[in-house]
Order: C-alpha cells, then structure tokens, then sequence
C-alpha cells in the first residue's frame, strides 16, 4: 500500500498484503453504534412505550349492537312461513322498506328513546359541569337535544337494495347500553304502530287474576306465618321428627335408670365388702444383731491402714506404731463381746380398705349423675310432648288453609289461562295487521372494537423509526470515533493497532499488536537503503495515550527487533519517558545539543530535555533537521520521536518531512474528527508521510455475553 502526500510516494512495508483502505462495515459495527446511542434509544423507547400505554387505555372500546327489522309487502304480510313471497323485491316493497328507514331515523321517535333511556346514559359527560368546571351544566332540555345529537352520530339505519330487511347498528363505549338502546329504539318504533291496533278485551281477566293472586298471596302469607310461630318448614316431617324425638328421649330414660340401678347395687355391695375386711395387715418381720451407729468395724480398717503407713515410716517400737497398735487391741476386744439381737415386727393399713372406698366415693359420684340425667330427661319428655301438641294443633290450622288455597289456586289457574289466551288472540290480532317483524334481537360482541391497539402500535413504529433516526442522525453527526473502520473510511488511514480501555501495552493482545507492528517497521532493516529510520508518533491532544505506545513500541524495536533504538522525547514533560525506562544517569550532549541515557532496555536509549535541543528549535530549517538525523543514525538504526499534541507545538509539523512517516495515535471517543483531519492535513501539506493510525481506549459497549454471538 502506498499513501501519497506532500512530499510524493512512501513505499509502506505496515500494510503490503491490504487490497483496499476502507473495511466493510458488518451488523456488529452497527450493533455497536446502537449500544453507544442506547440513551437516546432507550429514552424514544420508554417514551414511546408510555405513549402508547397511555393511548392504549385512554382509547374507550366501543361495542357495536346490531339488530334486524324485516318489513313484510303483499303476500309477504298474509303468509306466516314466507314460503311464497316473491324471489324479486318489488318497487312497493323497496319503497316501503326506505320509508320504515327514515321513520327510524325520525328525531321524535330518537327523543323518546332518549327521555326512556336518559341523556347521561347515551353520554355521562352531557350532565358534568361546563368549560372546566366553571360553568354550570346544561338545562335538562338542552341535554336531551346533545343526546339526541351523539344518539344520531352513532346510529345506522340501512336497507339492503336486494331485500326488504332493515339493519339498525348503534356504537357506544358500554355494551349494555349499546343494547338497550337498539332495543329501546325498536321498542318504541313498534310501540307508536301497536297504538293503533291496540284492543283491550282482556282487562276484567287480568283483573280477576290480580284479584286471586292477591288473596292467594294472603293466605301463602298466613302458613308463613304459623310456619314461622313453630319454626317449622314442613309440618308432618317436623310431626314426624318430634315424635320420634319423644320416643328417643323414653328410650335414654330408660336406659339411665337401668343404669342407676345397676350402680345403686354396686354400692351396697361396696359398703358390705368395707364392713367385713381387717383394717390393717401384716406387713414384714425382722431379726438382726447390728446396732445403728456401730463404727467399730470402720474404725478398726481405718486403724489398720493407718498402721500400715506407720510401719513404712518409722521403727516398729517408735511411740505412734504403739498407740496405733493400742487402739487395734481395745478395737478387737470390743469386737469379740457377744452382740444383742433386736427383733422387728410391723403390720400397715390395709390397702384394699383405701380401694374400696375410693371406689365406692366414684360410684356414688355416678350414682349423682346418673340422677340428674335422669331429671334432665323426664324434662325433655315434657318439651318434646308439649311440641308435639303445638304441632297437631298447628296441622290443623295449616290443613284448613291448605284447602283453600287449593280452591283458589284451581280458580287462578283458569282465569290466568283465559287472560293468557285473550292476549294471544289480541297479539295475534295485532301481528296479522303489522307488516314489521323482529328478526334477531340486538347483541353485541363481547369484545368491543379499540383503535387504541392501533393507534399503540403506530406510536410504537413511530417510536422505533425515531429511534433509529435519532441514532443515525448522532452517528452521522458525531465528531469521535468509535470504530477502527471509521478511522479508514474518515481519513483513508490503514488501521495499524487498537487497543482496549485500560490494557496494558505491555501484557496481552496489546503486546502482541506491537510486536506485529515492530516487526513490520523493521523489515529489511539490514540492507541501509531500505526500511525505515526515523517515525514519528502525533496526536491531537494529550489523552490519546500517545507517549505509551511510542515508549512500548520503541521498546519492541529494540528488545524485540535487536534494532538500536532512540526515543525522542519532545514532549512538554521531556523526562516523562526517562523516567519510565529507568532514570539511568544520561552522557553528555552532542548532536545538537541532544542529551541521550541508556535505558534498562538493551539497545534502547532515550532523549533528556530535547526541547532545549536544536530539534525543538522553531527555525532549524530542513537542512539542519537533516544533517541531525543522519549524525544520530550512526549510532541508532530507528529513531521513534514522541511528538508533543499538535494543538500544543508545530514540532511535529516541521519534523514532518525530514522523518520516513508519521504513525496518528487516536482515542476512541475522545479525538475529535475535525482535529485529526486537520493534523493529517498539516502533515501531509507539509511534505510528510502518513503509516498509519492507532486507535487507543476502545471500549466494549455491548455486553460480552452478546459480544460473542456477533
């Protein structure tokens, strides 16, 4: 690859093998412009998200109830199964069918229907107070007219051309009332046509039946209320529960004096058996010779064992061995006397007595229970008896009423069917001369019809496209950079390195990427017209990182490369790089004033205060920047310049072309374009050569999780 500049064609040995500049942009660059902008994208999508939430549930549904009117013209109206009406509508027949529809439409009937269904039920909002709540709402009237007015907006009333059917649907945001009104509507239609065919022959019918309904009601609520004085629901199961309650109660009375007497036996036998046995017993018998508290036995071991430690410590006449040995001979005499014999005899109270009249206090404790059992259950007989006569006296009450609502049931039933059939005549009377029938009731979906789903998902899609317009619109217009490609396609720069935020130039993919570039700055360096001598490293300002890796690749050069390496440091702060590499006592100056100290490194050496050098001076002309280079390659075989930022010294600028290339070092999202365009500008306007750029502080904004999948 070749980059032409001010001063002509520089053969590069960086990028041989490279075809073209420019590197494809993939969907991991774009992903990666999208995480560096997912504020902006993530603030378009909350918001749109809220939007569309709230457009979701601000937009009301709205149910739709349908209903069907057919209107019956001629031989239609005479037949009840319409299995002879004509295939083709007639004129008649459309004409009678479009006047049915606008006297649908009619506002009277709309008003009627709007005074029986209420104007705050077609719109709570007729009824609420005016102009934010500063005004009063409107007169009752003028309600009326508003809810005629919503009533006439979401009414539709059509006719078919083809038939004689007629299709009311109305739209309201609650699906009852939706209902209600289409029904109200046709209700109140066909009510203003039954007025005329209204005939009222079964009024005294109807009349009777209130008549016996009622007394039929009296005498309902009479056994109510006998039920409800005895707390009963049916009278013989209540009868039959009570007298079995009776015989229950009989049957446990029985069984307590049963009971009873089998205890009362019990305690009489109890009572005899405590007369006949000895209150007490014998208990035991004993002989012995031992006398409580005889400690001449013990006395007498204790004696021994003390003589027996005497006897380990002093001679066998010694005074204490005597008086020990006196004690033993009183202690045996003792023992050798003959002992009293002492005789036991003892006899207890005897146990059975206790027994017995424990058990005989428990019987009579039952005895007492058993007796208030049986008092409690003669008590209970009395009720239950006492119920079962409530209860026949009841039955007969309840019989009586029985049979005359029987009576007056029989005479209900007759007159209801008479009434009933006068009615059916009379509808059927009305029906033959109407010629509109009802063919399906109004109904409504469940699930009303929203735009807010819509109107949602628009904002969503408007949400995402300006999301995504934002994103290129701060792509296109951002001034740092982000990516190694856009290094390429913004400056026609290869990109020669990147590295990371926070990696070590020293450890990792970061010296590997030096050492890739070392060995390509060094190649053919043993033949003295090829290769390259001196490369400078710029930047545009002093947080590109600019200093670390002219010091590590300088360090390549010479420890990786065996090339004897100079690091010229013409920096503000011109010992920083000293310092780094060792701080080791530098010689004396030559060349121009350079003072140059051998570093740690081998084959490395590196500059002291340069800028006070010839190199630094502003007005050294070509000639004089030439003539030093060629005296510091006798010595050095690359010669790696830290150039100070532009924007700070021109020093870079003027050493522009004397040196072989210049290496741009740019920070990712700190360098700005129009910055680094402008140096590269200055570079190559003042007859430099541009190697290359190296990215420095890229950072990874997609997670590693997904990293790996792109």
């Amino acid at each position: 690859m070749s980059i032409t500049g001010g001063g002509g064609e520089a053969a590069s040995v960086l990028s041989a093998d490279r075809k073209t500049m420019g590197a494809t942009l993939t969907l991991r660059d774009f992903i990666i412009v999208a995480f560096y902008n997912q504020r902006i994208i993530a603030t378009v999508l909350v918001a749109s998200l809220v939007l569309a939430a709230a457009a979701w549930i601000a937009s009301p549904s709205r149910y739709t109830a349908r209903l069907q009117l057919l209107v019956l013209v001629g031989r239609e109206q005479s037949s009840s199964s319409g299995l002879n009406a004509p295939s083709v509508v007639s004129v008649d027949g459309v004409r009678a069918t479009n006047s049915e529809v606008e006297f649908l439409r009619d506002r009277a009937v709309l008003r009627n229907v709007v005074t029986i269904v209420g104007p705050d039920v077609i719109d709570p909002g007729i009824g609420r107070r005016r102009l934010f709540w500063l005004l009063p709402p409107s007169a009752p009237e003028v309600q009326v007219e508003k809810a005629v007015d919503r009533l006439q907006d979401w009414l539709k009333v059509a006719a078919p051309p083809d038939s004689t059917l007629v299709i009311i649907t109305y739209q309201h945001k609650n699906r009852d009332t939706a209902i209600l009104v289409a029904n109200t509507l046709v209700q109140v239609y066909l009510q203003r046509r039954a007025e005329i065919y209204k005939n009222l022959r079964s009024p005294f019918l109807k009349q009777k039946v209130q008549s016996y309904a009622r007394q039929l009601a009296d005498i309902e609520q009479e056994m109510l209320v006998e039920k409800q004085k005895l707390d009963v629901l049916n009278i013989d199961q209540e009868s039959l529960l009570a007298l079995n309650r009776v015989d229950s109660v009989v049957q446990r009375r029985e069984s307590e004096l049963d009971r009873r007497a089998g205890i009362s036996g019990e305690i009489q036998a109890t009572k005899d058996n405590l007369a006949k046995i000895p209150g007490h017993v014998f208990d035991f018998e004993e002989k012995t010779d031992r006398v409580d508290n005889d400690d001449t036995d013990n006395l007498l071991t204790k004696l021994y064992l003390d003589r027996s430690r005497l006897d380990k410590q002093y001679q066998p006449g010694d005074p204490a061995v005597s008086d020990v040995n006196r004690q033993i001979e009183v202690l045996e005499t003792l023992r050798k006397k003959p002992r009293r014999i002492i005789s036991i005899d003892r006899s207890v109270r005897n146990p059975t007595f206790d027994f017995l009249n424990n058990h005989l206090m428990q019987l009579q404790v039952q005895e007492a229970a058993v007796n208030n059992a049986v008092a409690e259950l003669d008590q209970q007989i009395a009720n239950s008896q006492k119920r079962v006569d409530e209860l026949r006296g009841a039955d007969k009450t309840l019989q009586a009423l029985q049979r005359t609502h029987q009576v007056i049931d029989q005479l209900y039933r007759e007159v209801s069917q008479k009434a009933e059939s006068a009615e059916i005549e009379e509808a059927e009377a009305a029906v033959k001369t109407a010629n509109v029938r009802i063919v399906e009731d109004a109904d409504a979906s469940l699930h009303g019809s929203s735009e807010g789903l819509n109107i949602a998902l628009a904002i969503l899609a408007g949400g995402v496209f300006l999301a995504g317009a934002l994103t290129l619109a701060a792509a296109w217009n951002r001034q740092v950079f982000l990516l190694p490609q856009e290094i390429e396609g913004d400056l026609g720069l290869p990109d020669l390195a990147t590295f990371n935020d926070g990696q070590d130039f020293g450890k990792g993919g970061a010296a590997a990427q030096i050492a890739y570039l070392a060995g390509q700055l060094a190649v053919n360096r043993a033949e003295p017209s090829a290769g390259v001598r001196a490369i400078q490293v710029v930047s545009c300002g002093p947080g590109e990182e600019r200093s670390a890796v002219a010091r590590f690749l300088a360090m390549e050069l010479a420890g990786g490369q065996n090339l004897r390496t100079l690091l010229l440091d013409l920096t503000d702060s011109d010992s920083d790089q000293w310092q780094s590499l060792g701080k080791l006592a530098p010689a004396a100056p030559w060349a121009g004033g350079l003072v140059i100290a051998p570093t740690g490194v081998e084959g490395l050496s590196v500059s002291v205060g340069a800028t006070r050098a010839d190199i630094s001076w502003l007005r050294a002309n070509g000639e004089t920047l030439g003539t030093l280079f060629a005296t510091l390659g006798t010595r050095h075989d690359v010669i790696v310049i830290d150039a100070p930022p532009a924007p700070q010294s021109l020093t870079a600028i003027r050493l522009a072309q004397v040196v072989d290339g210049s290496i741009l070092v740019v920070r990712a999202e700190h360098s700005r374009l129009p910055a680094v365009r402008h140096l590269c500008a200055q570079l190559l306007g003042a007859g430099g050569d541009m190697f290359g750029a190296i990215m420095t502080g890229r950072r990874f904004h997609i997670p590693k999780a997904l990293y790996r999948w792109f």
